[in-house]
């Protein structure tokens, strides 16, 4: 609807109740271009790049936001941005500001676990980089190919490390324990037996961590045959996300452990479990002797 017909008939003395009176009684303007009170129009502007492409609707909503600003309470009028791209603008900006904070403090966590479980450089440094890489693989990937920043796919950053750092720290804790087996305790880890362990603790944990990498790829990529292609994009590069992290636990975290010099990690005395063994085997001890009830609560 071209708005200018009607602004070029208004009265030179100002809108008069009969002007007034008729304009509401249009059946083109009313409600599409005005309330039934007059009181708000709308302009309807159609952006040349899709709402889901925040990357660009974000600068575009700023920019509009920024014209609108001098204009603001000028003859009593207010403007304001709606819409779907001012919607998703909005919250990405929003969900950005919440990760700044909570991300960090979620890598924190996890340093600070893994520093408790270890007690080794290596047993938080080999973890966070089989959990970071990753996810610069999956964004180097949506770079390369062309696909944008948006509201779902940017939570890359919060799933993919939390699944990859779990294959990792599988294949240390079988490291250490294959290390033990090879070495005394506390003895300097030579080449040979790094390596010997090394490939020891693959064989034992690869094929269960590709299974569980296979299923969970899989799990994503089921999001291809989706309506929206916001979800259809989100899982296809989740699975690809999945996929770098078994890779970087096949060839980078072994090269990275193989380059661990310091002594054999102490093992505890497996005759006196530790307050989590009681607590593992008090879960099975329930499991198996009450399975009813277990089924039941399940239930």
């Amino acid at each position: 609807i071209d708005a200018r017909p009607l602004a070029e008939r208004i009265p030179p003395s100002g809108v008069d109740d009969a002007f007034r009176k008729k304009v509401l009684s249009h059946p083109l303007y009313v409600p599409s271009l005005l309330a039934t009170d007059a009181s708000a129009t709308a302009i309807v502007l159609e952006t040349h790049v899709s709402s889901d492409d925040v990357e660009a609707i974000q600068p575009m909503m700023r920019d509009l936001r920024a014209v609108l600003k001098p204009h603001q309470g000028q003859d009593n009028m207010r403007y304001r941005a709606a819409g779907l791209p001012a919607v998703r603008a909005d919250f990405f900006a929003a969900f950005m500001q919440d990760q700044g904070l909570f991300l960090p403090l979620g890598m924190l966590l996890i340093v600070v676990v893994l520093t408790l479980l270890f007690r080794k450089v290596h047993g938080v440094v080999v973890p966070a980089v089989a959990a970071g890489v990753p996810v610069m693989m999956t964004f180097g990937l949506m770079g390369w190919t062309g696909e944008a920043m948006g509201l779902i796919n940017q939570a890359y950053s919060v799933l993919l490390p939390a699944i990859a750092v779990a294959d990792a720290i599988h294949l240390l804790s079988r490291f250490h324990e294959e290390a033990r087996a090879l070495a005394p305790a506390g003895e300097r880890l030579p080449a040979d037996v790094r390596r010997a362990a090394m490939q020891k603790a693959l064989q034992h944990i690869g094929a269960a961590c590709a299974l569980t990498t296979l299923t969970t790829a899989i799990g994503f990529a089921s999001l291809a045959v989706a309506d929206m292609p916001s979800m259809r994009t989100f899982g296809i590069y989740a699975a690809a996300g999945i996929v770098f992290a078994y890779g970087v636990v096949l060839f980078v975290v072994p090269l990275m452990l193989l380059r661990v010099k310091g002594p054999v990690p102490q093992g505890g005395d497996r005759d006196a479990p530790t307050a989590i063994d009681r607590v593992l085997l008090w879960c099975a001890h329930v499991s198996v002797e009450r399975p009813w009830r277990v089924l039941l609560m399940t239930a």
